[in-house]
């Protein structure tokens, strides 16, 4: 379990290292304040990151099937379950990074705004 934990970890890091870099040789004039903006804000795109913020926005909600999530630029969406047997129904989410951890979003609110990656659009605000 520990090492589960700290490998993890290693790829959370990874992948904010990542978006640092991404941004450095873009943008010549990219300020420290920016790029930790950018670390800041990312998240790991795994099921469990997504699952995590589903149960603080839901009870007993998961992700539909191992590969129903998708992420972009600090949105990501996934297609979940929410309940479980008769009183159970699917419901397509959209999730914003904040703070190093993914957060439930409203797709009425987000997904006319340009921010959200056309990618992300694709898969989760032309669905209902």
């Amino acid at each position: 379990m520990r090492i589960g934990r700290v490998a993890g970890g290693l790829i959370a890091l990874m992948a904010t290292l990542a978006a640092m870099v991404a941004v450095l040789p873009s943008s010549p004039g990219t300020s420290l304040a920016s790029v930790a903006s950018v670390s800041a804000a990312s998240a790991p795109c795994t099921k469990r990151a997504l699952e995590g913020a589903m149960r603080r926005a839901h009870t007993k909600a998961r992700i539909a099937t191992p590969r129903a999530f998708g992420c972009a630029r600090g949105f990501a969406y996934a297609f979940a379950v929410v309940g479980s047997g008769t009183v159970g129904y699917e419901e397509n989410l959209l999730f914003r990074a904040s703070r190093g951890r993914w957060k439930v979003v409203s797709r009425a609110r987000y997904c006319k705004q340009p921010i959200v990656p056309a990618r992300i659009k694709k898969a989760v605000c032309y669905s209902s």
